[in-house]
């Protein structure tokens, strides 16, 4: 059973490490709150092997993988875990579906916690890229289509 934890336990600016499959960390930064069970988030191309090798956090805009909109389930159980908070480095008109924000969020796309966890994997090669029905699903999470990884793995045959 999940802990009720504070209401106020995730702030805009906040640091999170989200472990991959073969144990490394990855960062992450909330960016704000689109709703009240759905968070806007930066996930970085900064990997460690451990957390001792964190130190002073960069999470600029340049290593940005992915801009998305993610439910909160991971924060709640501390999956992924806050390690800090600092200034946000990424200008709000290019936060995911901030375009939607004047028509209410209709239209917006928001992605379960595990889908980001699947993507952040295969983004380094530690899972398959292809893993979904729809092939290229992974394609339309990264924050720029320049950003897919050349020696990716697939488990369907292109065709």
């Amino acid at each position: 059973m999940v802990k009720k934890i504070q209401k106020n336990y995730l702030n805009s600016g906040d640091v999170f490490t989200i472990r991959l499959t073969d144990g490394s960390i990855l960062l992450g930064q909330v960016l704000d709150f689109q709703l009240k069970h759905i968070i806007r988030c930066a996930f970085f191309n900064e990997r460690f092997q451990e957390i001792e090798q964190i130190g002073e956090y960069i999470c600029k805009e340049n290593n940005v993988i992915a801009l998305l909109s993610v439910t909160k389930e991971y924060f709640i159980s501390r999956k992924w875990k806050i390690i800090g908070n600092k200034p946000i480095d990424i200008f709000v008109e290019n936060y995911s579906n901030e375009r939607f924000r004047n028509s209410g969020w209709v239209g917006a796309k928001i992605y379960n916690a595990s889908i980001i966890e699947d993507f952040l994997n295969a983004f380094y090669t530690l899972s398959p890229w292809d893993i979904y029905y729809n092939t290229e699903y992974f394609d339309d999470l990264l924050y720029d289509k320049k950003l897919k990884p050349m020696n990716l793995i697939f488990c369907k045959k292109k065709t």
